[in-house]
């Protein structure tokens, strides 16, 4: 989902860090990030963009400059970042189905 965009071409961009690639070993080698309007923007490794590899399959928060690329995909070069914790919708008291 994307909140906003400035003068400068950034945007707040809220979505879950997803691989979109692996490497030999099985590791995630690129991330992209899908949000809730289903679009995915592939993670460009400049600025705060590496850190991401660290936080695969959590909801995050970005401020960057997201691009269209010829293909007509979207890559967004990311500023800054942040973690959305994610709050249990019980109050956070276990809950076992049974």
């Amino acid at each position: 989902m994307i909140k906003k965009t400035n003068k400068s071409g950034n945007a707040s961009i809220t979505g879950i860090i997803l691989p979109a690639k692996w490497n030999e070993q099985g590791k995630a080698a690129r991330i992209s990030i899908h949000t809730d309007n289903k679009k995915e923007y592939q993670v460009n490794f400049s600025g705060a963009g590496r850190e991401l590899l660290n936080h695969t399959y959590k909801k995050v928060e970005i401020e960057g400059k997201p691009k269209e690329q010829l293909s007509g995909g979207l890559t967004i070069d990311v500023k800054k970042y942040k973690i959305i914790e994610e709050q249990p919708e019980n109050g956070g008291k276990a809950h076992n189905a049974l």
